[in-house]
């Protein structure tokens, strides 16, 4: 398979594959056939976006449970970018940088996860903050980015 061929989902992106949002669907029918990578990070990160999905009552507590059986049913689907002291010294340096722009903890670290595998072609985020740091961050690498809006 081409580099092109391997996504990184954010946690945004991930969490559109399990529960229907605006471009739901799109972002469905874009990534079938391609190789799906997440950051270690982003599996946490999807738990707690489904129980606050639940908390605000945009799902059921039955559909947050179907949920994430889903996903613990799917993961081996997902290849997987672990925390590495690499990741967490890019992901220092990120916060640093961008400090005045709000740069959170966790969106650092999903970009560290994602700029540190040569192996990802596509990074898909549908967070404006995410995407404006990842297109700064992008032309020192072989990648691209595909911005979504929200």
């Amino acid at each position: 398979m081409k580099t092109t061929d391997n996504l990184y989902l954010d946690t945004s992106a991930l969490i559109k594959i399990y529960i229907d949002e605006a471009d739901s669907l799109m972002l469905r029918s874009k990534i079938v056939g391609h190789n799906l990578w997440i950051g270690q990070i982003g599996i946490l990160e999807f738990y707690s976006a489904v129980f606050k999905k639940e908390r605000t009552k945009s799902i059921t507590k039955f559909e947050a449970d179907l949920i994430i059986e889903s996903f613990k049913f799917d993961i081996g689907k997902f290849k997987i970018i672990h925390l590495s002291s690499d990741v967490l010294q890019v992901s220092l340096k990120l916060i640093q940088k961008y400090r005045v722009d709000g740069l959170r903890t966790l969106d650092s670290l999903q970009i560290a996860s994602a700029l540190s595998n040569t192996e990802i072609g596509k990074i898909i985020s549908y967070d404006n903050l995410f995407n404006k740091i990842v297109g700064l961050e992008i032309k020192k690498k072989k990648c691209r980015f595909i911005p979504f809006q929200n």
